[in-house]
């Protein structure tokens, strides 16, 4: 029988791209920490620790914002994404201070991106059949890739306009009224959630058939295998944001960060859509591997990216395996422990990603300081590639598959 997909899967989709558009200020930071450095007189460490602090955030906010989610609504947790995001970007506007912006940019700003991210992709994934868990994760998920396709150049068009205050004001009072304006429309699951128009309720294929909670999957050594290649995919993508428009100017002698910044965009969401969709035919275990794969040869060349073009490249190839990490991470969660707790298993594992969020921006700016070149960071970066991918070695769709008849779960408290 035809699987059917319904008006409100639908929906869900599409508010979950549209709220994840409007979460693109963050990734812009390298253009807003340059201008830091050159308005401000802030070493790259300061300008960096804000963007690390955020991600940290981020990270471990993420529990936090799924509880809101899976306990009362999606669209309460978004709310306090809009608020956050306001007051964080206009105290930002009003202040110099690398102290408060620890505040206004590590922790409001960290709250209000995890509260919407981290509970968009999931509350689509509920609405969707089980065989488009990779596509749909990958989906709802772009739209945090492409924000920052479209928020360079608006950016970079407020900077030298109106300079760095009033940037950080209009972008804020924009993204509250929007992010606030469309979580109004953002539905919640309910038993109709895993509806496929063949059966009242789709078929569990996963792994642990939804019978761990957040807490009890931590007991188990796939959710720490996911948790670490999470952790290394999300290395290179993090210090590359956070640095990409110094390492163009130094390595190719480019004055030109906003359209690498649009570069990682296009890359990232179309390591997203592709990788996510691939791993619904290939299996997202294999897909993980072939992601490390390419990450690790990329990072091992790119001191040799000395031009616009080759930069360019190696930009887009590096953003597409980092931003694949997190479609994959929602589809591997799904394939092993169900629908039901992923967004509060995603929160937990997304801890890692705020800790290599933390290492990479700041140890490359550490290294850059002390140097004055960033070789020695793409090495570091690469090395941690080349961990992620043996540790997928250590898991795969057919040991998963071999062990659904004969694993024991155990009931939910």
């Amino acid at each position: 029988m035809k699987t059917t997909i319904t008006g409100v899967a639908k929906r869900a989709l599409v508010v979950a791209v549209l709220l994840n558009l409007c979460t693109g200020a963050q990734y812009c930071w390298s253009m807003l920490g340059k201008s830091m450095i050159a308005e401000y007189g802030w070493t790259a460490l300061q300008a960096s620790l804000p963007y690390s602090v955020l991600m940290i955030v981020a990270a471990t906010w993420a529990v936090g914002a799924a509880k809101i989610s899976e306990r009362w609504k999606p669209k309460y947790s978004t709310m306090l994404g809009a608020v956050c995001m306001c007051a964080g970007l206009i105290i930002s506007g009003y202040t110099r201070s690398p102290i408060v912006m620890l505040f206004s940019v590590g922790l409001l700003l960290g709250m209000s991106s995890t509260s919407v991210s981290a509970v968009t992709a999931p509350t689509a994934v509920k609405f969707w059949p089980e065989k488009y868990k990779g596509l749909v994760s990958g989906i709802g998920t772009a739209g945090v890739a492409l924000s920052s396709f479209y928020m360079s150049p608006i950016i970079n068009a407020l900077l030298n306009s109106v300079g760095l205050k009033m940037t950080f004001v209009i972008i804020g009072i924009a993204a509250g009224i929007l992010i606030g304006g469309l979580s109004l429309i953002f539905p919640t699951p309910g038993k109709e959630q895993l509806e496929t128009g063949e059966d009242a309720a789709e078929v569990d294929t996963s792994l642990y058939k939804n019978k761990y909670t957040g807490e009890q999957a931590l007991k188990k050594y796939e959710f720490w295998i996911l948790f670490l290649c999470m952790g290394c995919a999300a290395m290179s993508g993090q210090m590359l944001t956070a640095h990409v428009a110094m390492i163009s100017v130094m390595q190719a002698n480019w004055e030109s960060g906003a359209t690498l910044v649009m570069a990682i965009a296009v890359g990232n969401t179309a390591g997203r859509l592709l990788l996510g969709a691939i791993s619904d035919r290939l299996g997202v275990f294999t897909t993980w591997k072939a992601l490390f794969a390419v990450a690790t040869v990329n990072m091992f060349l790119f001191t040799r990216y000395t031009s616009p073009a080759t930069m360019i490249v190696g930009t887009v190839i590096l953003a597409a395996c980092y931003g694949a990490c997190v479609p994959l991470t929602w589809a591997s969660i799904t394939a092993v422990f169900g629908k039901k707790y992923m967004g509060t298993i995603y929160g937990y594992t997304n801890i890692s990603f705020g800790i290599a969020s933390f290492i990479g921006p700041m140890a490359a700016a550490a290294i850059v300081d002390a140097t004055g070149v960033y070789n020695q960071a793409f090495l570091v970066v690469a090395g941690f590639q080349l961990l992620g991918l043996v540790l997928a070695f250590t898991i795969s769709d057919k040991k998963i598959a071999a062990r659904k008849e004969s694993v024991s779960v155990p009931e939910v408290k």
